[in-house]
């Protein structure tokens, strides 16, 4: 709206297949920094495997207190370090045995990506500080534990939980469509290209979504916070 032309920081993050796919994806302009100005003066992956994944650590370590001084983002860095090194360990002989190509297996790749992705904003989340003794303490774990065991008690198949399901798809699957379609066309206008009644339809499906489900109290943005 100023003139002011601003790099893409975010491309649809839910089809990566792996960990090295998704910061290229996610907060593109802190995942270029980190990688620009830490992982590659620390010798990137120049060095031996152990110094290789010993960057990847600390680089990610380093991205997570990027975003506070808590435990809850230390262990969530330490997570994502560890899913990288991870899937460079398994990857050689995983890409060979399965092969990268096929339809199915890209689909499998990038659903078991995307729990990996949920679980890690479970430790992201959790903030919890606790008092004992009459000092604060950290008890961000305790509550990861509490989150998880809440999912699984409460995962029944009632009306409730269809209710809850019906919702999130109301306003989820609009969005998915937008993100499907500059996916596949590699363009992140493509939406403005389409037919007039297509764009009116996905329009007012999103207008619709926010009027029914939406937030109506304002909120700080989320980065602000960090």
């Amino acid at each position: 709206m100023e003139g002011i032309e601003l790099m893409q920081n975010f491309k649809p993050p839910l089809p990566a297949e792996k960990p090295s796919d998704l910061w290229p994806r996610w907060h593109i302009s802190l995942s270029q920094w980190l990688r620009d100005y830490l992982y590659v003066p620390l010798g990137g992956n120049r060095g031996s495997e152990a110094k290789t994944y010993r960057n990847l650590v600390l680089t990610m370590l380093l991205g997570g207190l990027w975003h506070g001084a808590a435990w809850n983002f230390v262990w969530w860095g330490a997570y994502h370090g560890a899913l990288l090194i991870g899937h460079r360990l398994l990857r050689g002989g995983r890409e060979a045995a399965h092969g990268a190509g096929s339809t199915s297996g890209r689909l499998v790749a990038m659903a078991v990506m995307f729990q990996f992705t949920l679980f890690g904003w479970l430790l992201f989340r959790s903030t919890r500080v606790i008092t004992v003794d009459g000092r604060p303490m950290d008890d961000s774990f305790h509550q990861i534990v509490e989150m998880l065991l809440s999912f699984r008690n409460g995962l029944g198949l009632d009306g409730e939980f269809f209710h809850l399901l019906a919702k999130i798809a109301a306003v989820c699957l609009p969005l998915l469509l937008v993100q499907a379609i500059q996916y596949r066309t590699g363009d992140q206008f493509a939406l403005l290209r389409l037919p007039r009644p297509a764009l009116a339809a996905v329009a007012a499906a999103l207008v619709l979504s926010w009027m029914l489900w939406g937030v109506q109290s304002g909120g700080a943005f989320i980065y602000f916070q960090f």
